[in-house]
């Protein structure tokens, strides 16, 4: 089994923890620390420090799995030739290049980000049959105008690219890792949600999984006609497919919608307690950021947190439309 994470030196713990949760989650019961499936670890490293890359270096090799750690200098060398755009930050495409920094003999691989945390076997994702896909992942809650921004229909399949499920040998077979960078030079380096919009818009054969392999935050927190209704999309999977994700979720995804992360301060994440205790089990206990975070508004989590959704959603739609600057410039003239 080969999983491919990709982290900088701040979001080591992180990595630290999805790996830890990956290894106990797969390993043989009544044999400790031994996986039921051989997995081998590669890891785009963008600067991890030796203490960290240490310290997950044991965490695996007590589990008897294997890693292999990726320099990813060349890959953003070689970006910097081939993008003719800037874009935000080069890092989030170095996964683009799997097919050519992995072995030819590596055929399939999962990737994940580390956002998120792992609470069951992969051995049924692993075993899906993907031969005729350039990819398999979880359906996003992704708008229609950002789908029809990197080229699909509104009928399309638009993935969450933080668990994908890749087909290497058909990446290598049509040559997707360079479709993607001429994607990126098409758009100008501005790709809708870049990397995942990249993949989106290129790789167009796809197999839509469960989405208990991909439990997004809006998933645990949202029922189906409210993710319709607050994501303004036109489908999505049906609520009692999505409460058998929320029921046996695989794969946990933190991402920070209207509750933040788990180790962000004032977040309301509703694993929060859950994922704090999974990453006190590792060597980064304690782990906390003490600052709140930037991506979202505090108003806007708290008001979610404690309203009825109709009325969230009454002052929320309210308070978008409302352009104060807009207001006060007409007034000033």
């Amino acid at each position: 089994m080969n999983i491919v994470l990709c982290a900088d030196n701040n979001y080591a713990p992180y990595l630290g923890v999805v790996i830890y949760s990956i290894l106990s989650e797969n390993s043989i019961s009544g044999k400790n620390k031994v996986t039921e499936e051989s997995i081998h670890f590669y890891i785009l490293d963008s600067e991890i420090s030796e203490i960290n890359v240490h310290l997950i270096n044991e965490m695996v090799r007590d589990f008897s799995a294997q890693i292999t750690f990726l320099n990813t200098k060349n890959i953003h060398n070689d970006l910097l030739k081939k993008i003719k755009s800037p874009v935000r930050s080069l890092s989030t495409y170095y996964r683009l290049y799997l097919p050519s920094i992995l072995s030819d003999s590596i055929n399939k691989l999962i990737y994940m980000d580390c956002d998120g945390y792992v609470r069951g076997s992969l051995k049924e994702l692993w075993e899906t049959d993907i031969e005729s896909y350039d990819i398999a992942g979880v359906k996003d809650v992704i708008s229609i105008e950002n789908k029809k921004r990197v080229g699909l229909k509104s009928s399309d399949d638009y993935f969450n690219a933080g668990m994908l499920l890749i087909n290497l040998k058909q990446w290598r077979k049509n040559g997707i890792q360079q479709q993607t960078l001429d994607f990126v030079n098409k758009h100008n380096g501005k790709v809708a949600y870049h990397d995942q919009g990249t993949i989106n818009g290129v790789c167009l054969k796809k197999k839509v999984l469960h989405p208990k392999w991909n439990v997004m935050t809006p998933i645990l927190i949202m029922s189906e006609n409210q993710i319709l209704d607050y994501h303004k999309i036109e489908d999505f999977y049906p609520e009692d497919v999505l409460q058998e994700a929320r029921d046996d979720p695989k794969f946990i995804h933190l991402v920070p919608s209207l509750s933040d992360r788990p180790w962000i301060a004032g977040n309301y994440h509703p694993k929060k307690e859950e994922y704090l205790d999974l990453m006190d089990s590792t060597p980064w206990k304690g782990t906390r950021v003490h600052s709140p975070s930037k991506v979202l508004e505090p108003w806007v989590k708290i008001m979610f947190h404690y309203l009825r959704y109709p009325l969230f959603i009454s002052v929320l739609r309210g308070a978008q439309s409302f352009k104060p600057k807009t207001w006060l410039l007409k007034l000033l003239h």
